[in-house]
């Protein structure tokens, strides 16, 4: 009896331990997004026909700049992802470094630089019209030809 007593008291333990692992373990998690930062297109443009959305990455060598610009109908988000960028907005100067972001709206005029050591490589999404995609030479940036395409859907 004192055996039979023991095997129910180990195989209860067991089973308690077997439920506390079950409810403690983790189950897979989904990706994990974190907002950098966004912009109202409503207040900066008045129609998105005829405007791509375009995502580049740029970069700008040390001691690189470009000339002041205004982002009037050109909503720009930037998201530092290594080195130090500095942004001239009229007499106020900015350094952002890896993993800051902002944001230049329709009353932005701005010229950025990098005075480090190393690149300033930025993630840049920015809301273009079809025909001046390309056509940034005046900001002192020369992209390469990318095609447009429709977004790709998950079969």
């Amino acid at each position: 009896m004192n055996s039979l007593r023991m095997s129910a008291i180990l195989c209860t333990g067991a089973l308690v331990v077997v439920a506390i692992v079950t409810a403690t373990a983790q189950t897979p998690r989904g990706p994990n997004s974190k907002p950098l930062v966004a912009v109202d297109l409503a207040s900066e443009i008045d129609s998105v026909q005829g405007r791509i959305l375009r995502m580049q990455m740029t970069t700008y060598e040390p001691g690189a700049s470009n000339t002041a610009h205004s982002h009037k109908d050109r909503p720009e988000v930037v998201y530092v992802l290594s080195g130090k960028i500095i942004d001239h907005r009229g007499d106020v100067a900015k350094e952002y470094g890896a993993g800051e972001s902002f944001t230049a709206g329709k009353d932005t005029m701005h010229w950025m630089e990098n005075k480090g050591g190393l690149p300033a490589v930025l993630i840049v999404s920015t809301i273009v019209s079809r025909a001046d995609r390309v056509d940034d030479r005046e900001k002192g940036i020369t992209y390469a030809r990318v095609p447009i395409r429709a977004p790709q859907h998950a079969a």
